[in-house]
């Protein structure tokens, strides 16, 4: 007991505790386990995994194809999306061949990363 109080004023161990409710606002409400919209949309989670799946497999198509002869042709392909001729001649229009290769890193890298980021 601290100095200078009075006895009846500390707390009596044997005396009864008064009991304490929570509020019952969520008796309804489930709080463990899966939410109810997955029973409704539960596909989009089987979707979304289908799609991360899809975007590793790109990732790793465009690392492996790159050292492959394949790359040839997407190669071409993205040089006429950026007005190179398929075919360098003295006569034909340069177009911009520098952007092949960061149209590339674009399709193959950096943009099957980010949409498996975005659906995790």
């Amino acid at each position: 007991m601290a100095p200078g109080q009075h006895v009846s004023s500390t707390p009596n161990p044997t005396s009864d505790y008064d009991v304490i409710k929570t509020p019952n606002e969520a008796n309804n409400q489930r709080r463990f386990g899966p939410s109810p919209w997955t029973a409704k949309l539960g596909y989009l989670g089987n979707v979304a995994q289908a799609l991360i799946v899809l975007s590793v497999m790109v990732y790793v198509y465009g690392q492996i194809a790159y050292f492959a002869p394949h790359y040839s042709s997407l190669n071409k392909t993205f040089g006429y999306w950026w007005g190179a001729p398929r075919v360098p001649s003295a006569k034909a229009p340069k177009g911009h061949t520098e952007m092949n290769r960061p149209t590339y890193f674009f399709f193959f890298g950096i943009l099957p990363l980010f949409v498996s980021l975005f659906l995790l």
